[in-house]
């Protein structure tokens, strides 16, 4: 148009309007638009559009599977809108705009709210021509508590961003988590979802939860196989603790019903969906089963997914089927013996033991080689073939006699018995090899075959030798020892040490490893039916190959342990063994405590100190009359003019103050050993010499740690160390020195659980009354008892034949023909006969000693 762009206005518009039958996006008065008649001037037509776009709408929908007006950080609010339409030009756009308290704020700037009504949305729509308008938010359900496609009624619309948490049984619920059980109850399976913010959908509508229920069983002849049976469900789920399903695949089918109600019922609180999956009513049968399940809040919002897995027992027992022993077993060689067993799901664990006979069956509980299966996680097989394996084979377990010394009786392996636990078994972590059998418990009965003597490889004993040490006391060995024979040796076990003696200079140590093997009574009276369980293995305390210690005379290798005996365990062994042929050597067995003078078993040895033959006779304790009564004569000395005897409990023999008989001279005294099983002299071990050179030793004792104490006809008593024969003056009684005819009348003793020193003498150049005292460890002396044997014994006595029995209790008689063996006890004050002195008429007695039973 010339004129006019020249002429620089526009034309003015009336209300003129015309139809040319132009294509324009509305040609009606209705949509706002003026087109003006086009001539040849002018071809393009002006074109004016006032009206903004109508018909759009706001709304929070089911996107995710939220609901009833709430939504997360996932959700789509595009999903909710509907775009208006434009009569005008179009070219519509739109914008979702969030409101929070009437201010307009960015999706970012959400957060967790109380209620579903904090915020609400707008949609702001524009065409192409500028129009805009706005559409406010509205309802796009009716009914809050149906499906979530219909539950969105509001305005408005809450925000939670926090997932919901799952618990299974008051637990973090976290995936393959496992129930082993004997029977499934409601109460054993009942989980809990809490939600702080969204909460949950309606029980009717079946939204917040999805899971299910599968029985696997295994596949006959191909163990990597199962059978899945889906038992109930709702969504199907592509992952198991065993397997996850490959992509587009699943492991469960068409959701299924219980009892033919929906599944599950549970109930909701504000914050909490509480249920019971129902699966008891499906697990009744043994077998493994996995339940699987997910939540989710109003807000779409997904716990992590989570499954656990359901062992069920319902009294079922495995059964050991087989077991075949090897043609051959060499000693300290590893041992296979190949078993079979089944189960109504799976055997996991087995364990074995090996009879030694006269010895016991020693327990490998739970098999040392690989697990047969692993509950939950393992490929199930039936039936299950596997093997026991033993690492060290022993062919032999000898044993010691009381004195630690070996009785040369080999000892093999004649049976091997076996049994098996399945996965309820197995759980427990209390079960053991050495239970009784109780129906039901998912362990089998024992299954026993024997071991032919063909079998086993023949086994070696080890040298026998005289006493090393007794093993039934506690403390240090630092005692002089003269062993026999070369070779021989001894084995003692002490309150946190196992000691190997030999003779010094010929004896090496005969072990590569020592173990401690606890013993249970199995209730038959016979050795070999009891079970050896290995509790532990001792620490050297030595560089091989030199010894702990060595005097001269004997040579130590000392082991060290330490823990407790094993509750319900009648003691301990200690077991050496040896590596290159599987043999091994066990000590008698310890029960942790003192041997309890006064027990069965126990002998009180008198000594006659004017006789050479037949000097030595042995009282016995009857437990029925609760008193020592005589036995028999034991031995003889070989000659006369001895004094005290006393028994050294850290080696194991007697010792003897006597003369030497070849020099005649009764005022020159010296320590002898003997031999506690045959009674006889082994040895002069030293000549026995006061500080002040008085050669008259009276009385003397060891303490629990076999240092010796000698009291002398001067009042010293001191301390002599037998490996030296050095000594160390402890006190001085000065009425024994200034007394006149009290060379015979002192003893000693040592009180074993009070620890201490305790001493007794007759002053007569004064009166008759015996003096009982202690002696600290510094040397300090405290009177006990002062009493006249005449009026409480009835008869005269001294007290140089003096052995503490236990319980404040002590054993006494002595010298110049006393009549009578009592007992006194210095701390009440009290005394009592016991015995006659011997059966031989003689009652003229130097000494008493409490030595262990002598035969096992």
């Amino acid at each position: 148009c010339p004129g006019v762009e020249e002429g620089g206005f526009l034309p003015s518009i009336t209300s003129q309007f015309a139809d040319t039958g132009d294509d324009g996006p509305s040609a009606d008065v209705n949509g706002g638009i003026l087109n003006l008649n086009r001539s040849a001037d002018h071809p393009f037509p002006v074109r004016i559009d006032t009206q903004a776009p109508t018909g759009g709408a706001i709304q929070i929908v089911s996107d995710n599977g939220n609901r009833e007006n709430w939504v997360n950080a996932e959700y789509d609010f595009s999903a909710g809108e509907t775009t208006p339409v434009d009569g005008g030009v179009g070219g519509v756009e739109t914008e979702i705009e969030i409101l929070d308290d009437g201010e307009v704020i960015s999706e970012d700037d959400l957060e967790n709210s109380v209620t579903n009504t904090r915020y609400s949305l707008r949609l702001s729509a524009q065409d192409q021509l500028g129009n805009s308008t706005t559409f406010s938010q509205t309802a796009s359900g009716t009914d809050a508590t149906g499906p979530a496609a219909n539950s969105h009624t509001l305005a408005t619309f809450g925000f939670d961003s926090d997932a919901p948490s799952l618990s299974f049984d008051g637990s973090t619920a976290s995936d393959g988590d496992q129930l082993v059980v004997q029977a499934v109850t409601a109460a054993e399976i009942a989980l809990q979802s809490e939600d702080v913010v969204s909460g949950y959908a309606p029980p009717a509508t079946g939204e917040a939860l999805m899971h299910n229920l599968i029985h696997i069983t295994p596949v006959a002849q191909a163990p990597e196989g199962f059978s899945r049976d889906v038992l109930f469900g709702s969504t199907p789920v592509t992952a198991t603790p065993f397997a996850v399903a490959g992509e587009g695949d699943a492991f469960v089918a068409t959701p299924a019903m219980v009892d033919g109600t929906d599944f599950p019922a549970y109930v909701r609180t504000p914050t909490n969906l509480t249920w019971s999956t129902g699966a008891e009513v499906n697990l009744t049968d043994a077998g493994y089963y996995i339940y699987q399940a997910r939540v989710r809040d109003k807000a779409g919002n997904l716990s992590d997914f989570y499954s656990f897995m359901v062992y069920v027992n319902e009294e079922n027992d495995p059964v050991l089927t087989g077991l075949s022993p090897a043609s051959f077993y060499a000693g300290g060689q590893p041992a296979v013996f190949d078993a079979v067993a089944q189960d109504e799901v799976e055997v996991v664990e087995a364990s074995m033991d090996l009879r030694y006979s006269s010895v016991g069956r020693l327990v490998y509980d739970r098999n040392p080689a690989d697990g047969i299966g692993e509950t939950f996680v393992d490929f199930l097989e039936l039936p299950n073939s596997f093997t026991f394996e033993v690492d060290f084979f022993l062919r032999n377990i000898e044993l010691t006699d009381v004195f630690g010394r070996p009785t040369g009786d080999l000892n093999r392996p004649d049976q091997v018995t076996g049994r098996v636990y399945n996965g309820f078994g197995a759980q427990v972590d209390d079960n053991a090899h050495t239970d009784d059998y109780v129906a039901g418990e998912g362990i089998s009965e024992y299954f026993s075959v024997p071991l032919l003597s063909t079998t086993v490889e023949d086994g070696q004993g080890f040298p026998a030798g005289t006493a090393a040490a007794n093993p039934l006391n506690i403390g240090p060995t630092d005692v002089n020892d003269g062993m026999a024979s070369s070779g021989s040796l001894g084995f003692v076990v002490l309150e946190d040490q196992v000691v190997v003696r030999g003779v010094s200079g010929q004896f090496e140590n005969p072990f590569d490893q020592v173990l401690l093997v606890a013993r249970y009574d199995a209730g038959t009276g016979e050795l070999e039916d009891d079970f050896l369980e290995i509790v532990g293995e001792l620490t050297p305390d030595f560089d091989a190959p030199f010894p702990t210690r060595d005097n001269g005379i004997i040579r130590d290798y000392t082991w060290n342990w330490s823990g407790t005996i094993p509750d319900g365990a009648e003691g301990v062994h200690a077991v050496g063994i040896r590596l290159d042929g599987g043999d091994a050597l066990a000590t008698p067995l310890f029960d942790g405590e003192d041997p309890g003078w006064g027990a069965g078993g126990v002998t009180l040895v008198a000594h006659l100190g004017w006789d050479s033959d037949d000097n030595l006779f042995g009282y016995v304790w009857d437990e029925t009359d609760g008193e020592w009564v005589y036995d028999a004569v034991l031995g003889s000395v070989g000659f006369n003019n001895t004094h005290d005897i006393a028994y050294n409990p850290a080696d194991g023999s007697l010792y003897l103050i006597g003369v030497d008989e070849t020099d005649g001279t009764s005022s020159e005294r010296y320590l002898y050993r003997m031999d506690p099983t045959t009674f006889t002299v082994e040895a002069q071990v030293m000549a026995l010499e006061s500080d002040d050179e008085d050669r008259r030793a009276m009385a003397l004792t060891f303490d629990g740690a076999g240092n010796l104490y000698v009291f002398y006809r001067d009042g010293n008593i001191e301390q002599v160390d037998i490996d030296t024969g050095s000594a160390t003056v402890m006190t001085n009684i000065p009425e024994i020195a200034a007394g006149s005819g009290s060379a015979g009348g002192a003893g000693l003793a040592w009180n074993a659980e009070d620890e201490i020193l305790i001493g007794s003498f007759v002053d007569q150049s004064a009166t008759e009354d015996i003096t009982v005292f202690e002696v600290s460890a510094t040397g300090t002396v405290t009177t006990l008892w002062v009493f006249d044997p005449n009026t409480v014994i009835g008869g005269y006595c001294n007290a140089q034949a003096l052995v503490y029995e236990g319980g404040g209790n002590f054993v006494a008689s002595s010298t110049f023909g006393c009549d009578h063996v009592y007992r006194m006890n210095p701390y009440t004050e009290t005394v009592e006969v016991i015995a006659s002195p011997t059966g031989t008429g003689n009652t003229s007695l130097t000494g008493l000693a409490l030595i262990p039973a002598t035969s096992p």
